[in-house]
């Protein structure tokens, strides 16, 4: 939450991500990151290596000029990836995302 300055934030992650699917039952439920911060989460299909597509991932990135969505504050990836066999994400794909267009605050 301390990525996410503002109330009704969104955070993309990996929909097997730990942070998507065990903290306090994840997005699945009302999670400790909704319940405290109002902050979101939306998923992006992992592949089995645990990367996701960088496509995906830009067609679900929120801007605060829609008042009707939580704008996009934060990617989220897990590195090593229990549920994709424990994978080391590449170095290249990291780089990827972090370069990848992106909305201006995130």
């Amino acid at each position: 939450m301390t990525h996410c300055d503002r109330r009704d934030s969104e955070i993309i992650v990996g929909d097997c991500s730990h942070i998507m699917l065990w903290e306090q039952g994840g997005a699945s439920q009302t999670s400790v990151y909704s319940q405290i911060g109002r902050v979101l989460m939306r998923g992006v299909t992992n592949q089995k290596d645990g990367t996701f597509d960088l496509d995906e991932m830009e067609a679900k990135f929120s801007t605060a000029d829609n008042i009707h969505c939580a704008s996009t504050s934060l990617v989220c990836v897990e590195n090593t990836h229990n549920y994709c066999g424990g994978t080391v994400l590449p170095m290249q794909w990291l780089r990827e995302v972090r370069s990848n267009p992106q909305p201006a605050d995130l």
